[in-house]
């Protein structure tokens, strides 16, 4: 099981507070973040390897579901809060 970063899964459910679905790319959510926390400075590609890693933990704990699609340019994330 893969040690959990729990600032950073503090940080993604404030982001997603106030937001039912946000979708963009990992280096847009690196910025997303960055206006929460001037202090977060993870390189897109980790952010993506983090979620990915705590797919089931952002589900269980936060109610939020993460997605990762692509388009024709563009590698995307979706983050979707759980309807309670």
């Amino acid at each position: 099981m893969p040690e959990i970063d729990e600032p950073f899964c503090y940080l993604i459910a404030d982001f997603m507070k106030d937001k039912d679905v946000w979708n963009g790319t990992a280096t847009e959510l690196c910025n997303e973040l960055k206006t929460i926390n001037n202090n977060f400075n993870t390189d897109p590609a980790n952010v993506k390897k983090e979620l990915m890693s705590l797919l089931e933990h952002f589900n269980k704990k936060f109610g939020i579901a993460v997605e990762f699609g692509r388009t024709h340019s563009d590698k995307l994330i979706t983050l979707t809060r759980n309807k309670k």
